[in-house]
């Protein structure tokens, strides 16, 4: 996963702008891919807030697809099919 602006953890990053995550997700069953974004914190104008929400939103997006949610068919895997033994990197996601 990524946000835009690159830069969003410094003071440097500029709150005025559209932020946004992006990330891949692979649905092996469908055989298909998709590009997700997030825009969740583009409500706040302050530089810390935004922070805040982004990093809560990452944590947020992250635990929902451990759970097994597939954002392409915006549904959400039982809990015996999911792997508790999968890490969060091998969750089929890809940096842009």
């Amino acid at each position: 996963m990524s946000v835009n602006p690159k830069n969003w953890k410094t003071t440097k990053a500029n709150p005025n702008i559209t932020w946004r995550i992006v990330y891949w997700f692979y649905d092996d069953n469908a055989g298909i891919k998709k590009q997700i974004s997030k825009k969740g914190m583009n409500d706040l104008y302050s530089l810390k807030e935004k922070q805040a929400i982004t990093k809560d939103l990452l944590a947020d997006e992250m635990k929902v697809l451990e759970l097994g949610f597939n954002p392409i068919t915006n549904k959400q895997v039982a809990p015996e099919e999911v792997d508790p033994n999968i890490l969060p990197k091998e969750l089929h996601l890809m940096m842009p």
